[in-house]
């Protein structure tokens, strides 16, 4: 229906909710490319966003480089934990998969 989701579902449709890790990877990646895909369609929200990453990397850069001490991010670190496990998970589905996981060089 072109209408963007932001609950949990099925991964069909304009689905952009990717920050789900409890999906299938190539759910997460669907997810993942609707989401991108509807930003960069809104000039206006793309240069936001783009300004917005530009910004947070400088005060980041700039924090750790003048003794700001590096903050841990528990939400943040258990999203991508669950995300690598769905990497690996996906890993493990046939050869060819598997030899793409390993060039990725995760670990």
């Amino acid at each position: 229906d072109g209408k963007a989701t932001a609950g949990r579902g099925s991964g069909s449709g304009f689905d952009v909710a990717y920050h789900d890790m409890t999906a299938p990877l190539e759910v997460i990646a669907r997810r993942l490319r609707n989401h991108l895909a509807m930003i960069d369609a809104n000039e206006e929200a793309r240069e936001r966003r783009n300004a917005r990453v530009l910004q947070a990397s400088f005060i980041t850069e700039f924090g750790l480089e003048h003794g700001l001490p590096e903050v841990r991010d528990p939400t943040a670190e258990a999203m991508l934990s669950d995300f690598l496990l769905r990497v690996t998970e996906w890993g493990r589905r046939d050869r060819a998969s598997a030899e793409r996981v390993k060039s990725l060089n995760l670990e």
